[in-house]
């Protein structure tokens, strides 16, 4: 049984339909709370993780851009940082903007991707994390236009390990991550009432042809479906994995369960 440990992403874009980098500024950044300093203690010290990554975008027709010498950004996946996130981190003109709250200044880290579109993070503390880079290229339809945008994902880290992460989906300022899976601990004090219970599957129909079903898709799925009750966070999140399920139509699978929350 693999318990959630983190913050799931939801609405992306998938980018092999490439997006139109925005150009309209949304309204000056409103942030509604302050970071929790009990919450930031422990992303802003020295950690055993390390985390590698590539950015790039496939084309409708199958070219693939390289996000080579953009910046990488890597935040606390904190309820702070996604309500930030929600209003300017998908903005590729407003991708450098913070808030001016130190303590989500001082947690945030920076690298550039290389030239074969690759970057790396040594030193990290164990946590959730959200990691944005940006690819975008010029169209040759329109001088200066811009395909492509900021491409960003979570992931959750355990002290020690080296994980790797693949950012190839656009989030746009209209469709950003809005939905969090938070553990009991994150949830803390504040009040809410379950919706539904929800839950997502990452299948596997044909053994030898299906790539094998993985947890972060049967969590992206568990996201989706909750995002579709217009709901404001998952909490309690189990996965299991199975093998073959006649009724799941599937040879092997991977299933996540939880609660959708509505703040009150």
């Amino acid at each position: 049984m693999l318990r959630d440990w983190a913050i799931i992403v939801a609405n992306v874009v998938t980018v092999t339909a490439c997006a139109t980098a925005p150009t309209a500024r949304p309204v000056n950044l409103n942030m509604t709370g302050r970071p929790d300093p009990a919450e930031y203690a422990r992303f802003t010290s020295r950690g055993t993780s390390t985390l590698v990554g590539q950015a790039f975008l496939t084309t409708r027709g199958g070219d693939v851009k390289l996000g080579a010498g953009r910046p990488v950004t890597l935040d606390p996946a904190t309820a702070y940082t996604m309500e930030w996130y929600k209003q300017l981190g998908a903005d590729q003109n407003r991708f450098d903007e913070t808030p001016s709250d130190s303590l989500f200044r001082k947690a945030r880290r920076t690298t550039t991707v290389d030239a074969q579109g690759h970057f790396r993070f040594a030193t990290v503390p164990a946590g959730t994390w959200l990691v944005r880079s940006i690819v975008s290229w010029e169209t040759g339809a329109t001088y200066g236009a811009l395909q492509g945008g900021v491409v960003a994902d979570t992931v959750t880290l355990v002290a020690g390990e080296q994980r790797e992460i693949i950012l190839n989906h656009v989030v746009t300022p209209a469709a950003p991550m809005t939905i969090v899976a938070l553990t009991r601990e994150q949830v803390g004090d504040r009040k809410f009432t379950i919706a539904a219970k929800v839950s997502g599957i990452s299948c596997r129909r044909a053994a030898l042809t299906d790539p094998a079903p993985t947890e972060a898709v049967a969590r992206t799925d568990l996201v989706e479906n909750a995002a579709r009750l217009g709901v404001d966070a998952v909490t309690d999140v189990i996965c299991e994995k199975g093998g073959l399920s006649l009724t799941k139509n599937c040879t092997s699978f991977i299933e996540c369960k939880g609660s959708a929350i509505r703040w009150l």
